[in-house]
């Protein structure tokens, strides 16, 4: 006969396995919805390297739910913008199909980059995001993920 404790720690020991089994890059998603869809970037320094980051960490994935034609627009979290910024090259597909987005480019000095999302499959796409230091060769990346549901 199991004791109260004992029970709990095989609930808890189940619990954290499926947590670990989460699939990497979709653990959590944010639904994006008609219109723009808004994805603050920072950056920080690890060490010697330069790290891009959301600063809504559910942003990781972006949940397309059946929207055709909305503008994905990642703005520089502030006083990132000072020092840092987009280049037209900033945010782009690792691989999959280009048809998809219409990329718009770098906007409003660099501050931020916007896309439009034509949602057409049910895909999922992982991309990269580059930001970089105005004043030095400095590149700060991230590699999250679009989720296209239909």
């Amino acid at each position: 006969m199991l004791t109260r404790v004992s029970r709990w720690m095989i609930l808890g020991s189940v619990g954290l396995t499926a947590c670990a089994m989460q699939p990497i890059g979709h653990a959590r998603e944010y639904p994006c919805g008609p219109g723009i869809c808004k994805v603050e970037v920072t950056v920080a320094m690890e060490g010697t390297l330069c790290v891009a980051k959301l600063v809504d960490p559910t942003q990781t994935t972006l949940r397309m739910p059946g929207y055709n034609g909305v503008v994905i627009q990642w703005q520089l979290h502030g006083d990132v913008e000072r020092t840092h910024e987009f280049r037209d090259t900033s945010i782009r597909l690792k691989s999959g199909s280009t048809t998809q987005f219409q990329h718009d480019g770098a906007i409003g000095g660099g501050k931020k980059y916007q896309i439009v999302n034509k949602n057409s499959d049910s895909q999922t796409y992982e991309y990269y995001i580059k930001v970089y230091s105005r004043t030095t060769a400095q590149v700060c990346d991230l590699d999250p993920f679009i989720r296209n549901v239909n």
